[in-house]
Parts: C-alpha cells; sequence; structure tokens
C-alpha cells in the first residue's frame, strides 16, 4: 500500500456546541443523516462528535486537493463517516462518482483515517492510499 496523499485538520470543539440545537435541514449542509443521528445521540458528547467529523471532512477536502490541486470539490455531502457497531472503528464513505472522479481514477484511493476529540480540540488525519 502506497500512501499518494494526505491530509489533516484540527478544530475547537467549542464552535459546535450549539449544533445539537440545529434544525436537521441546516446540520444536513454538512452531515448525513446518520453522522446527525450518532452526534445528537448522545447530548454530552455532541459538540465533539460534530467537529471530528467536521475535521474528517477537512482532512479529506486537504488530501484531495494535495492530489488534484487544479480541482474544486463539493465535499461535504459526498464523504460521511460511518460508525460501525461492535467497537470497530468508523469508516470513511466516499461517494466518488458525485466528486466527478470516476474519469480521474482507474481504481480509486483507499481512505484511511484517523480521528480524536477532548472536550476543548477534535484532530483527523486522512490517507488516501493505492495499492
Amino acid at each position: 500500500m502506497m500512501t499518494i496523499s494526505c491530509g489533516i485538520d484540527t478544530v475547537q470543539v467549542q464552535r459546535f456546541q450549539s449544533f445539537c440545537t440545529y434544525r436537521a435541514v441546516c446540520l444536513q449542509r454538512a452531515f448525513s443523516h446518520d453522522e446527525i443521528a450518532y452526534c445528537v445521540g448522545y447530548p454530552r458528547k455532541s459538540a465533539e462528535r460534530f467537529a471530528a467529523r467536521f475535521a474528517v471532512k477537512e482532512a479529506f477536502y486537504k488530501a484531495l486537493c494535495q492530489l488534484l490541486p487544479d480541482r474544486r470539490f463539493a465535499f461535504f455531502r459526498t464523504c460521511q463517516c460511518c460508525q460501525i457497531i461492535d467497537g470497530a472503528p468508523p469508516k470513511l464513505k466516499v461517494d466518488w462518482q458525485a466528486l466527478g472522479l470516476k474519469e480521474v481514477f482507474d481504481d480509486y484511493p483507499q481512505v484511511c483515517f484517523s480521528l480524536s476529540h477532548t472536550t476543548d480540540h477534535a484532530v483527523a488525519l486522512v490517507l488516501l492510499q493505492k495499492i
């Protein structure tokens, strides 16, 4: 496996404190229905969860821009952080066709990421890899 691009982002959790009070239509500009449900499902951790998912999306965008610097992407609605049951790490589901990259890649890159958050900050690292 060879890393072809990476992106990193960090955000302050405080910016997301009020997100749990927003209407779904506002949240859906940046988050999927499943992401919203996961984030508001545990109100004490809601801001941290929104912040971490936002950081993942920003890091993914940075990795794409590093790989394809001449392109601009509408990325918020084309990727989502999917929570897997049984304690497995979350996965980043990417709609490559919606990104308009079907013609760019013969075989889409694998997306690997790591995210972490505290009550103050959330950070995410995204690697795009090819076999």
